[in-house]
């Protein structure tokens, strides 16, 4: 199996088809299978690279003094990069993987050709709203080795709106939930949300200059589309587009129409 090897120990990475490098940075405790039908698209006009942070999935094999905080992530991605030898790379972020991609773009300019922010966590809810929604992530965390079990799973179904997806994608979802290092887990959302997180991508986002995209969707029960158009109004640039009729998982919701969106904005940006 290919790794990466860090400090700490190795990110598995996968790498699929031929062409200009594009790296798909997951959301918060998900391994990275969830990506593989649209890489299935991609990969005929692109080497699509799909990886497991550290304490998800097949990276799973960290020791206990590991720190899961959201700038290991960062470099962990940069990591990546470099190993791949290709110079920089088209990124494609999703959900709290869109602040590792935004973050990896303000540290490490160079890494990053394009950018793709899929329902990006913007950290525009109240303090209050926040520590609720933190709250409640660590009570998940706790009882992740019963999510299969129907109480359980009822609720993460409705958090993250994943009564929108098939059995067999929910299962698959589920599955990684269970199995997450609750370390990992804890760590990675926390500094994530501290509410700094967020203000520092954005400042990145700012400041750059390569293509960027924000990608919405109108029934995602994390992430607001008025927040993503603010983040949006700030940037002053780029390319925002809402998918109306998705929720949180638009690659697995509309996979058809989400490799459509990522291969017109790709071609567009290398013109």
């Amino acid at each position: 199996m290919p790794y990466v090897r860090v400090d700490e120990g190795g990110i598995y990475y996968q790498r699929v088809g031929r062409g200009p490098p594009l790296i798909f940075v997951n959301d918060w405790a998900l391994s990275h299978s969830y990506w593989h039908s649209v890489v299935a698209r991609l990969s005929r006009h692109f080497s699509c690279i799909v990886y497991d942070p550290r304490g998800v999935g097949w990276s799973n094999a960290f020791p206990s003094t590991t720190s899961f905080h959201i700038e290991h992530h960062v470099d962990d991605l940069h990591r990546l990069i470099l190993a791949l030898r290709s110079g920089d790379v088209h990124v494609v972020g999703h959900g709290l993987g869109a602040l590792v991609a935004g973050l990896c773009l303000r540290q490490h300019p160079q890494d990053v050709r394009t950018l793709s922010l899929v329902a990006p966590h913007t950290g525009s809810a109240m303090d209050e709203a926040r520590e609720a929604y933190v709250k409640s992530v660590q009570t998940l965390i706790i009882l992740r080795r019963v999510a299969t079990w129907p109480l359980i799973r009822h609720v993460v179904l409705r958090r993250y709106g994943l009564g929108r997806l098939s059995v067999q994608q929910r299962k698959s979802l589920l599955t990684d939930f269970a199995q997450l290092n609750p370390r990992a887990g804890w760590e990675t959302i926390a500094t994530a949300l501290d509410g700094a997180t967020s203000g520092e991508c954005l400042a990145g986002l700012r400041r750059s200059r390569i293509p960027i995209l924000l990608l919405a969707c109108g029934q995602d029960p994390l992430i607001s589309v008025e927040s993503i158009r603010q983040w949006f109004a700030q940037i002053h640039r780029g390319r925002l587009v809402t998918m109306r009729r998705t929720g949180h998982f638009p690659m697995l919701e509309a996979t058809e129409k989400f490799a459509e969106l990522l291969r017109d904005f790709l071609a567009a940006a290398s013109r």
